[in-house]
């Protein structure tokens, strides 16, 4: 990112914001899930992604909280393919994606479901202390699992945690991504849901 020349005509460096547009943002999380980065988000993608979360939290090949994250990525991946494969090649590309994701939640309540199961797979995973929410450090963990930097998962917990009572609810981080995806408001905070660009 290039520095914003001032008034004066010297530059100054850019303060972190949240991805400032709807673009930026599914940009970014369409980068986090095209693993081998080969411009597609394809069913091994997905797969490999519910196995780097497993793995962060020690969760065993086969066991039930790794099944369930599996199936969960699993039932998510065919909804964007009824979703958003426009040419039916089985992959996701990146216009796809950006094209489709709005309607996705607004007329598929399929999509927004597996979706919700995912998030709620992938807190069940990460909730290392079964509380069934997740706290600071938990949340960071998952966050760095799916590749996003410890310091911008610290600021983005900050801004989720819309009750402030210092943890995350499935409900929280479905509505995040919900205004993540679809929002047009530059303030919203789900906006933070992967920290800034």
């Amino acid at each position: 990112m290039e520095p914003h020349a001032t008034s004066e005509g010297t530059s100054a460096v850019p303060t972190k914001t949240p991805p400032s547009s709807r673009d930026a943002r599914l940009r970014k999380f369409f980068d986090f899930f095209d693993l081998d980065r080969d411009g597609d988000i394809t069913h091994d993608d997905l797969l490999a992604m519910a196995a780097r979360i497993a793995a962060a939290f020690d969760v065993p090949p086969g066991s039930p909280k790794d099944v369930a994250l599996t199936n969960a990525f699993q039932g998510f991946w065919h909804e964007l393919l009824k979703s958003l494969d426009i040419d039916g090649d089985r992959r996701i590309n990146d216009r796809e994606y950006r094209d489709g994701m709005i309607a996705a939640f607004a007329t598929s309540g399929g999509f927004e479901h597996g979706l919700r199961q995912l998030i709620k797979a992938a807190v069940e995973v990460a909730d290392t202390d079964g509380n069934g929410t997740l706290e600071p450090a938990e949340f960071r963990r998952l966050e760095e699992a799916i590749g996003n930097p410890a310091e911008d998962s610290e600021e983005a917990f900050a801004k989720l945690d819309t009750d402030n009572d210092g943890s995350l609810t499935v409900e929280e981080l479905l509505d995040a991504a919900r205004q993540f995806h679809t929002g047009t408001d530059l303030d919203a905070l789900g906006n933070w849901l992967f920290g800034s660009l």
